[in-house]
């Protein structure tokens, strides 16, 4: 079985580009853009459970 036939990046852009016009013309453009913002941010920071457990009060 070849690898890169599940890697094909013209697939890859048209479900991302389709996900991200579906939720433009569902939510509007300032949510888009937050969503865009949270999804960024969560290859910038790593998950800390500690820090979870002090907000949700646990």
């Amino acid at each position: 079985m070849d690898v890169t036939q599940w890697l094909d990046p013209l697939s890859a852009a048209l479900v991302l580009g389709g996900t991200l016009v579906a939720a433009w013309l569902r939510c509007g453009w300032r949510d888009t853009r937050e969503a865009l913002r949270a999804v960024a941010q969560l290859a910038g920071r790593p998950f800390a459970p500690d820090r979870v457990r002090a907000e949700l009060g646990v």
